[in-house]
């Protein structure tokens, strides 16, 4: 009881020392706390959320699209780069929708339509994650010494997938055929999507230069 009654004098005597404060100074704290942010700033990412919504289409549709590489890999060079530049291109515009979806949604969780947006940037991630799953059983079935000569072909090849492509050729012994990886991909993706993982391609890592 002694506590209690001891807690009650504490807490009566800071209130009579905020009662005794200057009204000025009071105003002026009170004016400091509201000067502090309380939304992330985004305008980096999208100047506003339509422009978000416009830039989601276009990378869906483009996402859609990228079936039309499959089998073409180990057609020349200029095709293998062509596929990883338009791969690339696609998932350094879904990171950014998902960085600007995912800051909004927690800026307020209440917001619907902000839980919606990151939904959809999650969708679009798993999207990204079945349409390309081929890619790395099709890189392996290329082969080690064909991927070297496309490398030697076209050096912004070598400059800026190299070490994917490298990656991935190691990863063989560990890689099913392509109809298996396109079953497992579209798993592997959603996961990672919803643990807001980096972006991946066949389920293996793709610089994003």
């Amino acid at each position: 009881m002694a506590y209690r009654i001891g807690t009650y004098r504490y807490g009566a005597l800071i209130v009579l020392g905020l009662m005794a404060l200057p009204l000025p100074l009071a105003a002026q704290h009170a004016a400091a706390n509201d000067s502090i942010p309380t939304s992330w700033d985004l305008a980096d990412l999208y100047a506003t959320p339509e422009s978000w919504s416009e830039s989601f289409a276009r990378t869906r549709a483009a996402a859609d699209k990228l079936d039309s590489y499959r089998s073409t890999l180990g057609a020349s060079a200029s095709a293998l780069f062509s596929a990883l530049d338009a791969i690339s291109a696609i998932n350094k515009e879904s990171d950014r929708l998902g960085a600007y979806a995912n800051l909004k949604a927690d800026e307020d969780l209440r917001a619907a339509n902000e839980q919606e947006r990151r939904q959809q940037a999650q969708a679009l991630s798993t999207l990204i994650g079945e349409k390309t799953a081929w890619v790395t059983p099709e890189i392996v079935e290329i082969g080690t010494s064909k991927v070297a000569a496309f490398e030697r072909e076209r050096k912004d090849l070598k400059d800026r997938f190299s070490f994917y492509l490298g990656d991935t050729l190691r990863s063989a012994p560990h890689t099913l055929g392509v109809e298996a990886e396109g079953g497992a991909g579209g798993d592997r993706q959603g996961i990672g999507a919803a643990q807001r993982n980096s972006r991946s391609v066949g389920g293996r890592r793709l610089a994003l230069p």
